[in-house]
């Protein structure tokens, strides 16, 4: 199989593969330190993560980009330790986000070793799965309630009998839907129907309609698809293990679920997540936020049990609504409704998270090199930023000042320049220039647009003219550009179709916005200046307590594909496979000094 395996792989994604190699390479590997702060070693490999994660918007250097991250990496670990010292690894928020990092550390681990590694895959399966991963199916299907109704159903299509049911359409692909369905679909010649194959307590009956070959795999050869295939038939053996497994494990976590707490959560969760308006935030790290900063849930009424498990312990509404503010399952549903029936199905992947990392406790796979690794990357980065925040909390700037800093940076806040216009907009070319022709002799512009435009924008208020930047509207943007106020232009075409004809009745200049407009903004940027500052002067004093040093051959040698790689974690799409921390200078004097600079 090596050899059927060893031609280039074009059809792979790189991305993909570099997120699964960027994932899963520190799993139980000796790597090699490139940075150590007294006991806390950061490995190539976090280096790597950590740098292709960076948002490169400064367009740095690569060897800058690469400073910039060691000083960084250093200072997280520092305040870290400072954030040890003034016991804010006490904090509940603090110490629920670093033991929900290290169960899904766990979770991932056992993942890895219980079922990945355990999979083979022979060349026997690739060959055989080729043919049906580079044909689909289009199908016509239907679902009904009972085995006895679909019994009927499934006769009555044999005979070709008319339905009171109307078919479904689907195309399917090898290994991107339901085995049990793929299977049945597969084995199908053209316009054979399947038996009845019970799926989430429906009952589904297939009519092969085509088969067409995927029309993006026609330019590869089969050695070019075979490592995808192999990568498809890994996939569905994973994911057939891994139903087994967790099927065996949670027959010893059978538990029951209090309705009146579960609505009790329910009525409390409402008024954090919804407004009048729907999601107060469509982040659904924000609503954790918001949860886990919530002291509501230390009244008492919080106490009752809300999920009974059969070895007779409990976890109340109260230890719920933690795990729920720290799980890796979000909670941003669209409306009320929706988290009535989705809170259920968080419930329960929390309870799956628990049990696994629980078995793999039991298991001692967090004595492995990838858990400790993960655990302790996560750790010094919740504590770093929870020293931040509460160095940020401690800054406080009066107006007077707020207001002096304005005046002295309130260019770096520009608005564009505007342009009031009045846009006659018509969809016929002809009409369009007899129109041009009545203003120029003389005709109101606003009379001729109230009658004839089909954007009214501009006359509908008292005061005709709207405002636009020359980098909106497209065409009629552009043609703003070479006009001054009370011109008319002459017929415009615009991207849709439509002719325009213009009126430039002012032009603003760019200016600074009001002071009151953007004094957030400007108190945020003060602040974070000014955190900025103090940061750096306390590094500078408590840097040669810790013990520093760094492997810059080996950081040479680390791999840059570009950065703004935001891979996520293989099990918990809505986590991010490493952390992220505020940015550190290279030319700080205390990096400077450590660095021999």
């Amino acid at each position: 199989m090596k050899k059927l395996l060893r031609k280039k792989t074009t059809i792979l994604n790189f991305s993909i593969l570099l997120c699964l190699i960027l994932i899963t390479s520190c799993a139980d590997k000796d790597s090699d330190t490139v940075i150590k702060i007294d006991d806390r070693k950061i490995s190539f490999e976090e280096f790597q993560s950590r740098l292709n994660s960076i948002p490169q918007t400064l367009k740095l250097p690569i060897h800058e980009l690469k400073q910039n991250l060691t000083a960084t990496l250093i200072a997280e670990t520092v305040f870290s330790c400072e954030a040890q010292k003034e016991k804010l690894d006490t904090l509940k928020r603090v110490s629920l986000l670093a033991e929900e990092y290290k169960n899904e550390a766990l979770y991932e681990e056992w993942m890895n070793k219980e079922v990945r590694a355990k999979i083979n895959v022979s060349e026997k399966e690739i060959l055989d799965a080729y043919p049906k991963f580079v044909e689909k199916r289009s199908v016509n299907f239907w679902t009904v309630k009972s085995l006895a109704e679909s019994e009927k159903l499934r006769k009555g299509l044999l005979k070709g009998n008319k339905l009171d049911i109307q078919p479904q359409f689907k195309e399917i692909e090898y290994s991107v839907s339901l085995p049990e369905i793929e299977n049945a679909v597969y084995n199908l010649k053209s316009g054979e129907i399947s038996d009845p194959i019970l799926v989430d307590s429906l009952y589904y009956i297939f009519k092969l309609v085509t088969k067409e070959p995927v029309a993006e795999f026609k330019k590869y050869s089969r050695n070019e698809l075979l490592p995808e295939v192999e990568k498809r038939v890994r996939e569905r053996k994973e994911k057939y293990s891994v139903d087994q497994k967790i099927s065996s494990l949670m027959n010893d976590r059978s538990f029951s679920i209090n309705k009146q707490a579960y609505n009790f959560l329910l009525q409390q969760l409402y008024p954090v997540i919804y407004n009048r308006n729907g999601l107060k935030y469509k982040n659904p790290e924000s609503i954790q936020y918001e949860l886990l900063v919530s002291e509501i849930r230390k009244e008492n009424s919080f106490k009752q049990t809300l999920i009974t498990f059969d070895d007779n312990s409990n976890w109340t509404v109260e230890d719920c609504w933690e795990m729920i503010s720290v799980s890796p399952y979000p909670l941003n549903y669209e409306n009320p409704n929706d988290l009535e029936k989705g809170l259920f199905d968080v419930l329960k992947r929390i309870i799956l998270l628990n049990s696994v990392s629980q078995d793999a406790l039991q298991r001692e796979y967090n004595n492995t090199g990838y858990v400790k690794q993960q655990s302790a990357m996560w750790q010094t980065n919740i504590l770093a930023q929870s020293y931040i925040s509460k160095a940020r909390e401690e800054i406080f700037i009066e107006d007077e000042r707020l207001i002096q800093i304005y005046d002295s940076t309130k260019y770096d806040f520009m608005q564009p320049e505007k342009f009031k216009i009045i846009p006659l907009i018509v969809k016929d070319k002809k009409l369009s220039n007899k129109l041009y022709k009545r203003i120029i002799a003389g005709t109101d512009i606003v009379k001729i647009t109230k009658q004839y435009s089909l954007n009214k924008l501009a006359v509908n208020s008292k005061e005709p003219g709207l405002y636009i930047t020359r980098n909106m509207w497209g065409k009629i943007g552009e043609a703003l550009v070479n006009m001054k106020p009370g011109d008319i232009s002459k017929p415009i075409e615009n991207k849709d179709g439509t002719f325009a004809i213009v009126k430039l009745l002012e032009i603003k200049r760019p200016a600074p916005f009001e002071f009151e407009k953007i004094k957030d903004k400007v108190y945020s940027l003060a602040v974070d200046k000014q955190l900025q500052n103090r940061l750096n002067n306390y590094l500078r004093e408590v840097i040669a307590n810790y013990k520093i040093s760094i492997d810059q051959k080996l950081i040479d040698k680390i791999e840059y594909f570009g950065g703004n790689m935001g891979i996520k974690k293989t099990h918990f799409p809505i986590r991010s496979s490493v952390p992220m921390f505020p940015f550190f200078d290279h030319k700080a004097k205390w990096y400077r000094d450590i660095a021999g600079l």
